[in-house]
């Protein structure tokens, strides 16, 4: 057996060698050591720019919507058309149906006034007209385009008891009128012409006129006696209204106050003559009440200065009084 003893030389060599292994490790480690120091500096870097750009996309904090206001409001009346078409027609068609006034109407409501003594009530209220010269009703005759208009009325002693009826009439004919408009009242018995006092010429029919002229007439006013109605007639007349409503029970009158019915006719010819057109001043509507008159001179005088419809005949029977002599 041959044991090899190392020599010098193959000690120093094994000893180089082992310093180059050992420096070889040590450079190894210290390059290991270096990258690892280079890649966590980019690591950090890179971390640096993830986080910029994960913030520049998220979305930026919004500010809470702002509720609107909310404001109290009151609901304006539904206007007509926003009614159902039905209803809307249904009011449409009861505004625009003319009222029927008819002396049949005026007389079924004076009869039951008078039977039963009650008071108007609110479907009774009257309507005031619009305008100046809109239509006049006195019971049951129409008279249109009457800006002033006169109410000339018996007040002889046949209608004791009835008169209260017509003043209740002639109350609803004025107040139906528009303070436009001017009224006059005159009433004749005997010989006599009576109106309110300071009547001198016609007055707006305002409401205070209104209540003056009803509390005088039914305060002063009481039928009696015969009556001649030309200075009643005269007085209406002078006014120059463009309306007369004439209502009697007997025209002409009797006895000592009687006048014939030419006499009247030819007077109210002089008082109310045709102009050249044969149009008159005035046009007089007349109303006989109660009986018929056998002469029919108030339809007579209707007929010349009003025309043929100017004059109604209002009876007993029909005022559920007592039936109307043949």
């Amino acid at each position: 057996m041959t044991l090899d003893v190392p020599t010098p030389r193959s000690r120093s060599r094994g000893r180089a060698i082992a310093v180059a292994i050992s420096l070889a490790l040590h450079v190894g480690i210290f390059v290991a050591l270096g990258t690892l120091a280079v890649d966590t500096l980019a690591l950090r870097g890179n971390a640096e720019h993830v986080v910029d750009f994960v913030v520049a996309d998220l979305p930026q904090e919004e500010a809470p919507p702002t509720l609107p206001r909310v404001t109290a409001t009151v609901a304006e009346p539904a206007s007509e058309s926003a009614l159902p078409n039905a209803v809307a027609d249904r009011i449409a068609d009861r505004l625009s149906a003319p009222t029927p006034t008819t002396s049949d109407t005026i007389a079924d409501r004076l009869r039951d006034r008078l039977v039963s003594g009650a008071t108007p009530t609110a479907a009774d209220a009257p309507t005031k007209t619009a305008g100046p010269a809109a239509t006049v009703t006195f019971v049951g005759v129409e008279a249109d385009r009457a800006a002033s208009v006169v109410y000339v009325v018996d007040a002889s002693g046949s209608l004791v008891g009835t008169l209260p009826i017509v003043l209740d009439e002639l109350e609803r004919s004025i107040e139906r009128l528009s303070p436009a408009q001017r009224f006059g009242v005159v009433f004749f018995q005997r010989n006599a012409a009576l109106s309110p006092p300071g009547s001198d010429a016609l007055r707006s029919a305002d409401p205070r006129a209104v209540r003056e002229t009803m509390a005088w007439a039914r305060e002063k006013v009481r039928p009696s006696g015969r009556s001649n109605p030309l200075a009643a007639i005269e007085r209406a007349l002078a006014w120059k209204p463009d309306v007369v409503f004439l209502l009697s029970t007997s025209i002409t009158g009797s006895g000592e106050f009687e006048i014939s019915q030419a006499e009247l006719l030819d007077r109210l010819e002089a008082l109310n003559p045709p102009d050249a057109q044969g149009v008159r001043r005035t046009r007089i509507h007349c109303i006989q009440f109660l009986d018929p008159d056998p002469n029919d001179t108030l339809k007579a005088i209707a007929k010349r200065h009003a025309g043929s419809e100017g004059y109604r005949y209002l009876s007993r029977e029909q005022l559920g009084l007592k039936r109307s002599r043949p």
